[in-house]
């Protein structure tokens, strides 16, 4: 429910059942479906092996830890002007959150939206 993750990293089943941030959650666009990934602390399927800076990283920019643009769909334009130190604490409570095993699904979108260097120039 912080920063409102919730929304869109969990979907309404798995709500009901307390497995929180794991993904799936499936958000029709113009563009195609994007499914959102799994943002628990699993270090295979989730952001487990993650840092803090690439954390904030997100947060700020929209980007992964290898420079690549998170799709249009993650609203990091929402949460770039929190401070510093919101994301800070941001982060310990997402290191919180159980780990799910749980796979990302994949998206259904034209080609273009999988090629993620091509989302550069549109932000």
């Amino acid at each position: 429910m912080a920063a409102g993750c919730i929304g869109c990293h969990t979907t309404k089943e798995n709500f009901k059942n307390g497995v929180l941030m794991s993904g799936g959650r499936a958000l029709k666009t113009p563009f195609g479906i994007f499914n959102s990934p799994n943002i628990t602390p699993d270090p295979t399927h989730g952001i487990g092996r993650r840092t803090e800076a690439n954390f904030i990283e997100a947060l700020r920019s929209g980007k992964s830890p290898e420079g690549e643009h998170y799709l249009p769909v993650f609203p990091y334009a929402s949460f770039n002007q929190m401070t510093n130190e919101d994301m800070r604490h941001l982060w310990a409570y997402m290191k919180t959150v159980p780990a799910s095993q749980t796979q990302n699904k994949t998206h259904k979108a034209p080609l273009i939206f999988h090629l993620r260097f091509s989302l550069g120039p549109g932000r």
